[in-house]
Parts: structure tokens; sequence; C-alpha cells
């Protein structure tokens, strides 16, 4: 009979096990898009750089599909789709853990897994009529053969293009060329410049920054021929060099810049002229990054005759421009309690007046750090989100200097000079100092009274104890003096906003008998020292409802099961961070009831979730069923308030005389109709039953 014949045209009695040919159009169409999505960027102009997400992850997708074809869509026989399934898992974790350790990371889903995936898909679908075992081995003999040239390949990581760079396992990298070259070679003697001519280039660097004088990326020196045709560059000298992304801070004839060699980041000044190194310093450190491949990614800061350098690894220094030699030094990881981030400390350091302010990404305040220059203390830190790889910039805004910081959290505006913003912590210091001629002996108060001079307000009044028999204390000699300090958190919104005046007055309760000579007295009444500092609006989210909808939109009767949905906007200007719930309320405005209510909670932390962006918005929903009868019929009102809890600090300028409004614009309602179902027939029938019920008894 036709329908017993084997689907095998080799087999005339149907004893061998039937298979089909593979349904292969889908894989050649998906292996044809991978080679599109990888290739097909780079063949306009810049559609590396605009398009490189196409070209890094496309391909990956492709291996996606292309595994739910084989597992789903290609007709193998399930011992077969288990064999390749079992094979391409057994042959990219056995490459995997051979390859050369660059080789893992971005380049496996780069490069390794489409070069397997492509090649067992191809396999197979010009396999696609031959028996199982034949088909599905070779393929996965074949990908096994793809995923192995990752075996012999070293990375040195991704360009500014987005191209991996692939070499040779066993060839030597361009840094073990240059070190070996180092270590073998005649020292060659170091540049001299006059000293007189490096003083007068240090004062005026021509190029003193990264991106230059005003981080615009603009040259103020005159035009040079762009025509390099008909006038091409004359190569003057060229040098090996250590990896790295720093490029260059100039002065006269001195180049500073950042690479790494060996195990260690080093700062190097160079000989214009002559390309030779007049000085370097080294710090231990290397960041081995498999995307950005090794070497320091800030740009050296020159300013006021002193270099200042930041590392990868978070070693952060000032050093002598002329010799090299290290002035001061910090770690960015230990002031800043951090980590060194994925792609380690990209921040060149910002100079101003007698600050230099450094990106460091650390929890609580601890984000936007300013030192002072000539130290290296700590002057102010300020609060900025997690992750940044940008630089702070200085600039004028209304005719008031700021510097700007941009985050995944937000774009930061601070006074430089104070670093405060409200919100932010607040230490003031002082010293008690004794000028008169006789020693201070005994304990006193020192009362602080913190005022917001635009508003109005007293903010805050404090005593502060000095106990003479506290440690460190004691008397103070004439001449002397103690260094005090008061820390304080300004509050939030508009009432930390703004200028905020410290005042100080040592020995506030007179509790210590003071003179001085020259006429009357003036020993009681010069005890008050005043500072005023500008304080800016923090940025801060500010969660709203939006899109509230219920499903079903019409028809809803008592009894049902319905879904109200909404989104939850942040149309503040920085991210939501945190857990938060909103909450829903289903009234019955017709009986007068709460007939439904509960919390939905938005955990940040969930796969897919994370924080949420100034203007972003995450979906929300909340599934109920009404009650039957009357209690869930009527005139219906369904409420949803986000941050129900006020879990979220929120601000905004939105209401009256700038006030806000961030905490009470939280919730939206609507309403729908609710009716009872239409069962009279029924109901009279079940009354009907009871009352016969009740004759029996």
């Amino acid at each position: 009979m036709e329908g017993t014949t084997p689907e095998n045209p080799g087999t005339t009695d149907g004893s061998r096990s039937q298979f089909r040919p593979l349904r292969a159009w889908p894989a050649f169409l998906l292996a044809f898009l991978m080679l599109v999505a990888r290739f097909g960027p780079g063949l306009s102009e810049e559609g590396s750089a605009k398009y490189w997400m196409v070209a890094v992850f496309g391909p990956l997708l492709g291996c996606l599909l292309l595994l739910i074809w084989w597992l789903a869509a290609s007709r193998a026989t399930w011992r077969e789709r288990l064999f390749g399934f079992l094979g391409l898992i057994a042959s990219a974790a056995i490459t995997i853990t051979l390859a050369h350790p660059t080789m893992r990371g971005a380049a496996t889903t780069y490069f390794t897994l489409p070069m397997g995936f492509f090649l067992f898909a191809l396999t197979a679908a010009l396999l696609k009529k031959s028996p199982p075992a034949i088909r599905s081995g070779t393929a996965v003999l074949l990908a096994f053969a793809g995923f192995s040239v990752s075996m012999l390949l070293r990375s040195d990581g991704m360009t500014g293009d987005y191209k991996f760079s692939f070499h040779s396992r066993w060839k030597q990298t361009a840094e073990d060329v240059m070190l070996a070259a180092q270590r073998s070679a005649t020292p060659k003697p170091t540049a001299q410049i006059d000293r007189s001519s490096l003083t007068n280039s240090l004062a005026h660097p021509e190029w003193p920054e990264f991106r230059g004088s005003d981080r615009a990326g603009r040259s103020l020196a005159p035009g040079i021929s762009t025509n390099w045709n008909d006038h091409p560059p004359k190569q003057l000298w060229k040098i090996p060099v250590g990896p790295g992304w720093s490029s260059f801070a100039v002065a006269g004839r001195m180049l500073f810049t950042q690479d790494q060699r060996g195990p260690k980041e080093t700062v190097v000044c160079y000989d214009a002229d002559s390309g030779r190194e007049i000085w370097k310093t080294e710090i231990d450190g290397r960041l081995d990054d498999p995307m950005g491949g090794p070497g320091p990614r800030a740009t050296p800061t020159l300013a006021n005759g002193a270099l200042y350098v930041v590392a990868s690894t978070g070693a952060f220094l000032r050093l002598d421009p002329v010799t090299g030699k290290i002035v001061w030094r910090k770690e960015l990881p230990q002031v800043a309690d951090s980590k060194v981030p994925m792609w380690g400390f990209s921040a060149s350091p910002l100079v101003t007046e007698s600050l230099v302010v450094v990106y460091a990404g650390g929890p609580g305040n601890k984000g936007l750090l300013a030192f002072d220059t000539a130290s290296g203390e700590l002057r102010w830190s300020v609060a900025t989100g997690s992750e940044s790889y940008g630089s702070p910039q200085l600039n004028t805004i209304q005719g008031e200097a700021l510097v700007l910081m941009f985050s995944n959290d937000a774009l930061l505006l601070v006074d430089p000079a104070s670093g405060l913003q409200s919100g932010s912590n607040l230490i003031v210091h002082w010293d008690d100092s004794n000028l008169g001629t006789g020693a201070i002996k005994g304990s006193w108060y020192d009362y602080v009274t913190i005022k917001n001079i635009t508003t109005g307000e007293v903010l805050d009044t404090v005593a502060v104890a000095y106990a003479e028999s506290g440690a460190g204390n004691g008397s103070i000699l004439a001449g002397g003096l103690r260094a005090r300090q008061f820390s304080y958190t300004l509050p939030d919104g508009l009432r930390g906003t703004g200028q905020i005046q410290i005042t100080v007055a040592a020995d506030a309760f007179n509790q210590i008998f003071e003179f001085n000579t020259g006429g009357t007295s003036t020993a009681e009444s010069n005890n008050t020292a005043t500072v005023t500092v500008a304080s800016l609006l923090a940025p801060a989210p500010d969660l709203q409802v939006s899109n509230l909808q219920l499903t079903p939109s019409a028809g809803l009767k008592s009894g049902d099961g319905a879904v109200l949905s909404w989104d939850v906007q942040n149309t503040g200007n920085a991210s939501a961070v945190g857990l938060s719930y909103s909450h829903v309320v289903v009234f019955n405005v017709t009986t007068n009831q709460i007939i439904a209510s509960g919390d939905v909670v938005y955990d940040p932390a969930v796969v897919g979730n994370g924080s949420i962006a100034a203007g972003g918005t995450k979906s929300q929903q909340f599934a109920f069923t009404l009650p039957r009868g009357s209690p869930g019929a009527g005139q219906l009102k369904f409420t949803v308030t986000t941050d129900f809890y006020s879990q979220i600090g929120e601000l905004n300028t939105a209401g009256v005389n700038g006030s806000s409004t961030a905490e009470t614009n939280n919730a939206a309602s609507m309403t729908a109709s609710g009716r009872a179902p239409r069962h009279l027939a029924p109901a009279a029938t079940a009354r009907s039953s009871i009352a016969a019920a009740s004759t029996f008894a």
C-alpha cells in the first residue's frame, strides 16, 4: 500500500529507521543574516560606529535562533536533536576552557559562538538528505572545528570602531616586544630640556588636559594643511609604547601620557623633538579587560605647575611634571569605598582653583570627589550614579561656574567651591585659637548656626562641647589652637538649596574668662566667624502613575475577574533606586465600600527590572475579582498610588514658589461601571427550593 512505503528510498523493506530531510531554508536564511549583521555595518561610512550593536549582538542572536531551529523546526529526529544540542554545548565548553583568557567573555559571544553555530547550521542544511548520524555527526565536528579556531587566537581588545583585534595565540604582543627590547637594549640617555624653558612651558601649556584647555576638543593653534595627498606630513620619529587609552597633555616640548608596561602602569614624559623619555613614574597595577585591553584609560591633567593622573585601578596621584616625583597619592577605591569598575577608572582629573575633582562612583555621597591640590586631603564629596566612564567638566551656566558630571543616574551640577547640594553632608571646620597671653583652662561650648539666607530659614543650631579632659584636648596655651568640626546634613529640596550661612560662636555661654587690651576689651565679642557657601538643588526622581487601563475595558460584571495595568513613570531628573510599592484600591462609589486592595512590589534587583531612569517607565499590573452580587455592581473607582510607603526620596519644583509636589502627585484614578449578572429566573428557582425545604422541616 502507498501509505506504508518507507520514507528512505534506499530502504526496500522498511527495516531501517525512518527519517525525513531537514527543513534547511531557515538555517540558510539565519546564516546569511548573521553574515549581514557582522559585516554589513562596516560597508557604509561610519557604519561600524553607528551600528556596532548590530555587528556585536546580531550574530549572537542568530546563534540563539539557530538553536531554536534545530530543536523545534529542523525536522531532525529527537535523538539527532539531542545529540546535536549536547555536541554543541560540549564543543563550546571545551573550546572556552582551553582558549586563551582574552578569548573568553566578550570574544566568546562575538567570535567563538557565531563561528561554531554558523558552520553547524550550514553543514546540517547542506547534508539535509543524509542519514541522521552522518549529518548531525558531521555538523557537530565542523562546529567544533569552528569553535576551536578561538583556541589558536589571542584578543588584544576592541578597537575604537568596535572591532576585536585578534592575533595568533603564540605571537608576542606589542607590549611584550617593547618590554623585551627595553631589557636588551643599551639604555639611552634621557632627553634634557632647559629648566627655565620647562617652567615657562608649564605655566602656559598648549594642551593641558583631556580634550584641551576647555575640554571642548578644539585647538586654538594655527591651522594645518588637511590635503595630505599633495602635502603629506613628514614623520619625525616613531617609538614603541605600551597599551592604553590615554591621550596627551602638552606643554612646550613635553608630552605627558600613560601606558601599561607589564605589571605596572607608567606615567611618561617624552621630548616632542626627539621622542626620548624625559622621565617615567611607575605605578603597581594592571587592568586586563577583554574588551578594552590592558592599560590606563584617563589622560593626565596639567594645572598650576602640577601633573595629576588617575590609573585604571584607582591610584590617584599628583606628580612634579619636571621630574615625575610623586607629591601625594590617594587610592580611590579606599577613599570612596568602591570597587574597580568593569572597564577601569576612566575619568580624567579636573582642576578648578585649589581643587582637583575626580569621579570615583562610590556609595552614598562618595561619587564625585574633590581633593586639595596642595595636600591631597579630601575637601568635599557628593553623590552620583555608580557607573560612569566620562570626566567632570567645568562650565559656566547663567554666569555661575559649575562642575558637570554625567553618570548612569543623572547629569550632576555642583558648585566647585563647596560641592554642596540639597540633601548632602556638610562638614564645618574651624579652629578655636587662643590669642591671649594666658592659657585657656576648662570646658566650654561653641555654638553653630546654619541658616539658609536665600529662604531666611534657620536650619539648625547646635552646641558643640569642648571638654578639657577629652582625649587630645587639654588646656590651650597662649598662641595655641584646637581644630574643631561639626557634621550636618542639609535638608532635601529647596530648604537645602541656595546660600547657606554657617556661623560659629566660640565659648558661646561665656564659660571661659577672656580679656584683651587696647582700650575697651573685645575679648568677649570677637568670638564669632561666618562663612557662606552655595548649595545646588540635587537631582531627584519624581514617580507618577500613567497609562492606567482596565481589562476588560467594558462589560464588567460582578463576579468577573479583571486586570488593572499602569506605568510607573519617572518624571524627575535622577534615577529611582530601591524597592517601592504601588498600592491599588478598588472602591465601589455606589455602595461606598472598598471591594479590593493590594500592593504591587517593584524590586530593582529582579532580573530585567533595575533602577527607573529619569524619563523612564516600568509597567505593573494588579489582577482581582469583583465580588458577586450588589457589592461588585455600580460605579467603580480604581486608584493606584506609586511609592505608597515613601521609600523613594522624590522631589520637583512644580508647586507654588517652586515647592515640591513630588510626594503628592503619585496617584492616578479611573472609573468604570460594574453590573450584576442577569440571572433572575434561576434566582427565583433557588428561593423556591429553600421554601420547600422549610416545609419539610
